[in-house]
């Protein structure tokens, strides 16, 4: 396992994206019974994936993670402190793996920032939330009763800091939206490679999804992973993470 610890933040967003952001990372911990995401078969805390799965969490700076063994997706995670991880079982059964590593820490890089949140939610569902976040008195019902929901779950600080920053509602369009995904999607792939150890078992895992694993540049999503690890970034982070020398 990693010996020292992987802030997400290290690799920012774009300047225009981090408002938004901002304000769903913000609610994001308080979210779960709002968005929750079903786990239809938990796993017992002695379980080593489960064992696993909490050290990368823990590497994160995540509370803890609420593990279930199910689905098709490698690993999936939810909305909420602690988060919900769903990780499908052919990867459960490789805890020591690489390929465990890479699918679980992007998926916790994913539940650490906004990225979850922006797999789980629609556009218009992101839209309907921040109105629900910043608006007092919503016009539409469904926002005022979503509203009613949110500050309910949101401690008093939380609803404070929410309402202090400068979130232009209307302001947020589809193609926003777009990029932040994109933005926070390339973040959980390039720190679930650093988090993985080996870029190689990482860069073929992504073009195994991508349907070009006989060529890893053959996508240049991937071929753009390939530029990051041969970047000082990379081997920065990659020192810090796994040095036995990391606090």
């Amino acid at each position: 396992a990693p010996a020292g610890r992987l802030d997400p933040a290290a690799l920012p967003l774009s300047a225009e994206l981090q408002p938004i952001a901002r304000l769903l990372e913000l609610a994001r911990p308080h979210l779960g019974q709002v968005y929750p995401l079903k786990q239809r078969h938990p796993a017992r805390a002695t379980l080593p994936a489960v064992i696993a799965a909490q050290r990368l969490a823990s590497t994160l700076g995540l509370t803890g993670v609420l593990v279930s063994i199910e689905g098709e997706a490698p690993a999936r995670a939810g909305i909420g402190d602690p988060a919900p991880l769903q990780i499908a079982a052919r990867v459960a059964a490789r805890p020591e793996s690489a390929v465990f590593r890479f699918w679980v820490g992007r998926a916790l890089v994913s539940a650490a920032r906004t990225g979850a949140l922006l797999e789980q939610l629609e556009d218009d569902e992101l839209a309907r939330l921040v109105e629900a976040l910043r608006v007092e008195r919503p016009i539409l019902p469904e926002v005022a009763t979503l509203r009613r929901q949110v500050q309910r779950a949101l401690p008093r600080k939380t609803r404070k800091q929410v309402e202090q920053l400068e979130v232009e509602v209307g302001r947020v369009t589809a193609a926003r939206w777009t990029q932040l995904r994109q933005e926070e999607r390339l973040r959980a792939d390039q720190l679930g490679i650093v988090l993985c150890g080996n870029p190689r078992v990482g860069l073929a895992e992504l073009a195994g999804v991508l349907g070009t694993p006989d060529g890893l540049a053959a996508s240049p999503y991937v071929h753009a992973l390939m530029d990051f690890v041969l970047s000082e970034g990379y081997a920065a982070l990659h020192a810090a993470l796994w040095s036995v020398h990391a606090p």
